[in-house]
């Protein structure tokens, strides 16, 4: 038998607001457990994007649908701000870091939301097999070749790597320039 969904007033009452889960078409999503990778990759990322002159945040929960509120690993923006504390409309970009732990058919759904929901640029950092891929029309593309070694194994690693993750977020490649 079904579960009956959930509403959204029912799950912030059954799992609060700062939880391991998403509220998602009426369902508890669960999001992948953060590990030291995971955060790693987040800040650089983040760094990277303020870099180029963006304003980026991670761990924001998103208000745009009132059936889905994911809570996207990075995002970001260089044209505006959300007029209060959660997102009520897309923003430039939004970057799903996927733990080892996380479905990869729940990810595409979410990214095939994101782009329904007006998002410009929408990436999947892959960590399990160090890639990044942008999604694009409904699919995930790979992304530039550099990316292949973009997760890093320790700190020297994740140092270098800088560096090499740099090219995406170029003017010339074209990938985040708004």
């Amino acid at each position: 038998m079904a579960a009956t969904p959930l509403t959204y007033d029912q799950f912030r009452e059954q799992y609060g607001s700062d939880c391991p889960y998403e509220f998602w078409y009426g369902e508890a999503a669960p999001k992948g457990m953060p590990t030291w990778v995971h955060g790693l990759l987040q800040q650089i990322v983040m760094g990277l994007l303020r870099e180029h002159g963006f304003i980026a945040g991670s761990g924001v929960e998103l208000q745009i649908d009132p059936a889905a509120r994911p809570k996207p690993d990075v995002l970001a923006t260089k044209t505006k701000l959300a007029p209060g504390p959660h997102p009520t409309e897309a923003m430039d970009v939004v970057i799903e870091i996927l733990s080892e732990d996380d479905a990869y058919v729940k990810v595409q759904e979410k990214c095939r939301s994101y782009q329904a929901w007006g998002f410009r640029h929408i990436c999947l950092v892959v960590s399990n097999d160090r890639s990044v891929l942008e999604w694009r029309d409904g699919a995930s593309v790979p992304g530039k070749r550099v990316c292949r070694h973009f997760v890093p194994s320790n700190l020297e690693s994740a140092r270098r790597t800088i560096s090499r993750v740099a090219v995406l977020f170029d003017k010339g490649s074209g990938l985040f320039t708004v």
